[in-house]
Protein backbone atom coordinates (compact mmCIF):
# COMPACT_ATOMS: atom_id res chain seq x y z
CA UNK A 1 0.00 0.00 0.00
CA UNK A 2 1.31 3.45 -0.88
CA UNK A 3 1.08 6.75 0.97
CA UNK A 4 2.08 10.32 0.18
CA UNK A 5 5.20 11.93 1.64
CA UNK A 6 6.71 15.39 1.27
CA UNK A 7 10.37 14.63 0.52
CA UNK A 8 12.95 17.39 0.65
CA UNK A 9 15.74 17.16 -1.92
CA UNK A 10 17.21 20.62 -1.39
CA UNK A 11 16.19 23.90 0.15
CA UNK A 12 13.21 24.98 -1.94
CA UNK A 13 12.86 21.55 -3.58
CA UNK A 14 10.18 19.59 -1.73
CA UNK A 15 8.27 17.01 -3.76
CA UNK A 16 5.05 15.17 -3.02
CA UNK A 17 5.79 11.52 -3.73
CA UNK A 18 4.30 8.11 -3.21
CA UNK A 19 6.18 5.81 -0.87
CA UNK A 20 5.39 2.42 0.66
CA UNK A 21 3.35 2.72 3.83
CA UNK A 22 5.44 1.46 6.76
CA UNK A 23 4.45 -1.85 8.28
CA UNK A 24 4.71 -2.05 12.07
CA UNK A 25 6.79 -4.79 13.62
CA UNK A 26 5.67 -6.48 16.84
CA UNK A 27 6.93 -3.60 19.02
CA UNK A 28 5.97 -0.64 16.80
CA UNK A 29 3.13 1.82 16.45
CA UNK A 30 1.85 3.00 13.10
CA UNK A 31 0.50 6.54 13.41
CA UNK A 32 -1.69 8.35 10.87
CA UNK A 33 -0.61 12.00 10.78
CA UNK A 34 -3.25 14.65 11.45
CA UNK A 35 -0.90 17.65 11.87
CA UNK A 36 2.82 18.37 11.96
CA UNK A 37 4.74 21.44 13.03
CA UNK A 38 7.60 22.97 11.10
CA UNK A 39 10.77 23.40 13.13
CA UNK A 40 13.18 26.28 12.65
CA UNK A 41 15.76 23.66 11.66
CA UNK A 42 13.46 22.62 8.80
CA UNK A 43 13.96 26.01 7.15
CA UNK A 44 17.74 26.38 7.64
CA UNK A 45 19.52 25.45 4.39
CA UNK A 46 22.85 24.66 6.11
CA UNK A 47 21.08 22.20 8.42
CA UNK A 48 18.78 20.39 6.01
CA UNK A 49 21.03 20.15 2.95
CA UNK A 50 23.34 17.68 4.68
CA UNK A 51 20.37 15.44 5.51
CA UNK A 52 18.64 15.51 2.11
CA UNK A 53 16.85 13.68 0.68
CA UNK A 54 14.52 13.13 3.61
CA UNK A 55 10.96 13.43 4.84
CA UNK A 56 10.88 16.30 7.32
CA UNK A 57 8.60 16.59 10.29
CA UNK A 58 9.57 15.90 13.87
CA UNK A 59 6.67 17.65 15.63
CA UNK A 60 3.85 15.28 14.60
CA UNK A 61 0.40 14.68 16.00
CA UNK A 62 -1.71 11.78 14.88
CA UNK A 63 -3.93 8.84 15.61
CA UNK A 64 -2.61 5.35 16.27
CA UNK A 65 -3.68 3.35 13.21
CA UNK A 66 -2.09 0.00 14.13
CA UNK A 67 -0.10 -1.50 16.95
CA UNK A 68 2.35 -4.36 16.86
CA UNK A 69 1.37 -7.55 18.67
CA UNK A 70 3.64 -6.77 21.67
CA UNK A 71 2.46 -3.17 22.21
CA UNK A 72 0.38 -2.81 25.39
CA UNK A 73 0.31 0.91 26.25
CA UNK A 74 -1.28 2.23 23.06
CA UNK A 75 -4.34 1.25 21.08
CA UNK A 76 -5.78 2.08 17.67
CA UNK A 77 -7.65 5.37 17.91
CA UNK A 78 -5.38 6.94 20.57
CA UNK A 79 -4.49 10.56 19.69
CA UNK A 80 -0.78 11.09 20.28
CA UNK A 81 2.13 13.50 20.06
CA UNK A 82 5.38 11.71 19.26
CA UNK A 83 8.81 13.10 20.11
CA UNK A 84 11.25 12.38 17.31
CA UNK A 85 14.14 11.54 19.64
CA UNK A 86 14.03 9.54 22.86
CA UNK A 87 16.75 9.29 25.50
CA UNK A 88 17.51 6.07 27.38
CA UNK A 89 17.32 7.84 30.78
CA UNK A 90 20.05 5.49 32.05
CA UNK A 91 23.43 6.61 30.63
CA UNK A 92 25.74 9.18 32.22
CA UNK A 93 24.54 12.10 30.04
CA UNK A 94 20.89 11.22 30.79
CA UNK A 95 21.56 11.07 34.53
CA UNK A 96 23.00 14.58 34.23
CA UNK A 97 19.92 15.73 32.28
CA UNK A 98 21.95 16.13 29.07
CA UNK A 99 19.62 14.05 26.92
CA UNK A 100 20.91 15.32 23.57
CA UNK A 101 24.28 13.69 24.39
CA UNK A 102 22.63 10.27 24.84
CA UNK A 103 23.53 7.68 22.18
CA UNK A 104 19.94 6.37 22.17
CA UNK A 105 18.60 9.91 21.71
CA UNK A 106 20.89 10.44 18.73
CA UNK A 107 19.93 7.10 17.14
CA UNK A 108 16.16 7.26 17.71
CA UNK A 109 13.75 8.83 15.26
CA UNK A 110 10.38 8.36 13.64
CA UNK A 111 10.25 6.84 10.16
CA UNK A 112 9.88 8.34 7.66
CA UNK A 113 8.93 11.66 9.33
CA UNK A 114 5.83 13.67 10.17
CA UNK A 115 5.41 15.09 6.66
CA UNK A 116 3.97 11.76 5.56
CA UNK A 117 0.54 10.22 5.84
CA UNK A 118 1.87 7.58 8.27
CA UNK A 119 5.00 6.98 10.32
CA UNK A 120 6.40 4.28 12.59
CA UNK A 121 7.14 4.75 16.28
CA UNK A 122 9.81 2.47 17.75
CA UNK A 123 9.73 1.21 21.35
CA UNK A 124 12.36 3.80 22.34
CA UNK A 125 10.20 6.63 20.99
CA UNK A 126 7.06 5.23 22.61
CA UNK A 127 8.49 6.16 26.03
CA UNK A 128 8.11 9.83 25.07
CA UNK A 129 4.86 9.43 23.13
CA UNK A 130 2.08 11.38 24.80
CA UNK A 131 -1.61 10.55 24.68
CA UNK A 132 -3.46 13.79 24.02
CA UNK A 133 -6.43 14.93 26.07
CA UNK A 134 -9.78 15.57 24.44
CA UNK A 135 -10.26 19.25 23.77
CA UNK A 136 -6.63 19.84 22.75
CA UNK A 137 -6.70 20.73 19.07
CA UNK A 138 -4.15 19.01 16.80
CA UNK A 139 -2.79 22.37 15.63
CA UNK A 140 -2.12 23.34 19.25
CA UNK A 141 -0.71 19.90 20.09
CA UNK A 142 2.11 20.26 17.53
CA UNK A 143 3.57 22.82 19.95
CA UNK A 144 4.33 20.17 22.61
CA UNK A 145 7.97 19.75 21.56
CA UNK A 146 8.71 23.48 21.08
CA UNK A 147 7.09 24.19 24.45
CA UNK A 148 9.27 21.49 26.04
CA UNK A 149 12.35 23.19 24.57
CA UNK A 150 11.31 26.48 26.16
CA UNK A 151 10.72 24.83 29.53
CA UNK A 152 14.10 23.02 29.35
CA UNK A 153 15.96 26.21 28.45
Amino acid sequence: MLMQVARLYDFGDIRLEHSPRPQPGPDDLLVRVTACGICSGDIMPWYIRRKAPLVLGHEPVGVVAETGSAVRNFHPGDRVFVHHHAPCFDCVPCRRGEYVQCATWRASHIMPGGMAEYFLVSPANQRDTLKLPEGLDDLDAVLVEPAACVVKS
